[in-house]
Formats: structure tokens, C-alpha cells, sequence
């Protein structure tokens, strides 16, 4: 874990459409989930060294996803998705409901008690919504000065007592509530959307950071600013772009920046993703949904020739995962077929 004396960039994961990005990070929150078992079976610093994640994204559409697979291994009193209050309740998914809190009058949506807020391993909202967690003063820097103040009040009467307080517990203290942060579909998020996130997991004066993790693809959909003001400002790009484009040695990239010197298109940055073996910058190249075929054009135009469709394979054990999977794996001559009967249902 990142401490005051030795940070790191956030990790980015890239690449493009069905290249599993949103799985790879659901795998990366379980196997850090499964850290927490481990830990408390072989100490009794469980509870200083337990890791709670905060995971967001730019549309509820994709927060309800991720809640929805989530869901699979986590139960009600491990996950909680967070949403405003003014968000009605008949647009939300009815089976995602345990996992909420509304109101029993009104039904609105609320925040939970802080019983039930300490006990989840995993809170999902979108980055706005993020925000009230900001208001309600669930932050690490916030928790962080609120048990301080807690064993500052208690250590003198303890003293007096010939008592002192022990060291795991004073260590405990200054332990960040929120160990990790990943922001799914990143390269869709205005950078001052993304700064909310970071804003409840930041403390600046703490001694242990967060592990930060962007998930997305700045190729594809960019933030949607409609005031072109604000756009020529600059707003119109992510944080994970500008991350990207801009001098980033703490990434462990190795150089002037994770693009090279003079980074002016995306094609550099992803050569030289490929090319470093230490960045934290992670470009992911084997497509799970498309043909070599279908592939070739946008790996030529926007990938530089790195896209690969998944051996067949990874293409069926990929399709026999979970319910309603699309078998994808199919033989040239079957692509082509299956091409003519979709184009013949447009023809009048």
C-alpha cells in the first residue's frame, strides 16, 4: 500500500471494446476482498488492515452493472449502492433494491445508517453521487480526524489510570477507511466529476494512501460537455487522457512521460504502453466479442495494429460464464451467414 514516503500514480487499465476490462476489474475487487479473510486468519489486526473499496462511474446504467455483478459474491450487508435522493425510485432495478436504502415513508433514497456504512466491504455509486459521502463526512481524512480526536480525548484518562493505549490500536487510527478506489469508464468522466471520488478518498496528511485504479478507453466516448467554453478549456478531457499525455515518472513509467517525448497522438501512447515493462499503464489487446475480421480496420485506424481476436478457445470458455452468455465463437463461413440474414432484415 502507498504510503506519505513512497506514492505511486493511480493504475490505468485500458483497451478497447470487449477486451474484458470491466471483468479484469471486478477479478482485481475479488481477489482484493479475498485479502481480508486471509489477513484476519493469520493476525488479529483484521480490522486496521481491512480493505473497503469505493467504486464509481460516470452513469447509473453502469454503476447498476457492476452493482448487478458484484451481487454474484458479495451479499446485502457487504455491498451498498449509493444514489441521491432525488433519483426515482421506479427507474431503479428492482432486484438491485436490497441493496440500497430508501426511506420508509417517502421511499426516496437515503443514506444508510453508519453502522451499516462501516460494515460494507464495497460502496458503488456514480462519481456525483459520490458527493454524499463528501457531505455526510464519510472521507478517510474526515474518519482519520474523527478517531484521532477520539484516542486524544481517551489517552490522558487512560494515563492517569497507570493504562496507555496500544500501539496497534494508535496504528489502526490513522488507517484509511477506503483502501482502494476504481473508476469504471473513466475516459467518459469530466475531470472535475472524477475529482469527487477523489475527494472522499484523499487525505492528504494521512499516512497511508489509497490504491487508485481508472478503467476505461480514451478512444472511445469522451465526456459530454455542451458548453463550449468549458471545452476549449479544457474539460472535454478525462483525467485518465491527461494522465496519460502528460509527464508522469512517479507511474513508473521510466520516462518523460508515458507516451515518449513529444506525445501528440494515441498511437504513441499505446506503443509505448506495450513498450514499458514497469508503468502502471495497462493496454489490454485480446477481444472477446469481435471477429479477426471486424477487427482489422478499427485496430489499423485507432490501435496501430495491436488488436488480436482471442484464440476460440478463451472465445468459449469466456461464453460458458454466467447466464444469458453469447456464444461468439464462430467459423468464417458462419460470420458470414449470420451477416446476410441481419442485412436482409433491413432490406424492405
Amino acid at each position: 500500500r502507498p504510503t506519505r514516503d513512497n506514492t505511486r500514480g493511480p493504475l490505468i487499465l485500458t483497451g478497447p471494446a470487449g477486451t474484458g476490462k470491466t471483468r479484469t476489474m471486478l477479478a482485481a475487487i475479488q481477489r482484493v476482498l479475498a485479502l481480508n479473510s486471509t489477513t484476519q486468519h493469520n493476525n488479529n489486526n483484521g480490522d486496521r488492515n481491512h480493505r473497503r473499496i469505493l467504486v464509481c462511474t460516470p452513469s447509473h446504467t453502469a454503476a447498476n452493472v457492476i452493482t448487478r455483478r458484484l451481487a454474484s459474491f458479495l451479499g446485502a450487508d457487504k455491498l451498498f449502492r449509493l444514489l441521491d435522493a432525488s433519483r426515482p425510485n421506479s427507474t431503479y432495478p428492482l432486484a438491485l433494491l436490497p441493496f440500497c436504502c430508501q426511506d420508509e415513508k417517502t421511499g426516496q433514497f437515503m443514506l444508510p445508517p453508519l453502522e451499516r456504512l462501516f460494515q460494507c466491504d464495497v460502496i458503488v455509486s456514480t462519481c456525483s453521487d459520490a458527493h454524499l459521502l463528501y457531505r455526510a463526512g464519510f472521507t478517510n481524512q474526515q474518519l482519520r480526524i474523527h478517531r484521532q480526536n477520539v484516542l486524544t480525548g481517551i489517552q490522558p484518562q487512560l494515563q492517569s489510570c497507570g493504562m496507555s493505549l496500544g500501539s496497534d490500536l494508535i496504528q489502526s487510527a490513522a488507517t484509511p477507511h477506503f483502501s482502494h478506489l476504481f473508476i469504471d469508464e473513466a475516459a467518459q468522466a469530466t475531470e472535475a466529476e472524477t475529482l469527487v471520488p477523489l475527494s472522499v478518498v484523499a487525505d492528504p496528511l494521512g499516512d497511508k494512501k489509497v490504491e487508485v485504479a481508472l478503467v476505461g478507453d480514451p478512444r472511445q466516448l469522451s465526456p459530454q460537455v455542451f458548453c463550449s467554453k468549458a471545452s476549449k478549456a479544457g474539460l472535454g478531457q478525462s483525467w485518465i487522457e491527461r494522465l496519460l499525455r502528460q509527464s508522469a515518472d512517479c507511474t513508473g513509467g521510466g520516462s518523460q512521460t508515458l507516451l515518449g517525448p513529444n506525445p501528440n497522438t494515441m498511437e504513441e501512447l499505446l506503443k509505448f504502453s506495450l513498450q514499458s515493462t514497469n508503468s502502471l499503464s495497462v493496454f489490454l489487446t485480446a477481444n472477446y466479442r469481435g471477429h479477426p475480421s471486424f477487427l482489422a480496420l478499427p485496430s489499423a485506424l485507432f490501435y496501430s495494429d495491436m488488436l488480436q481476436s482471442a484464440p476460440p478457445s478463451l472465445h468459449k470458455a469466456q461464453a460458458s460464464k454466467g447466464k444469458g452468455s453469447l456464444k461468439i465463437h464462430l467459423e468464417p463461413q458462419e460470420w458470414v451467414e449470420k451477416l446476410r440474414m441481419v442485412e436482409s432484415l433491413s432490406i424492405p
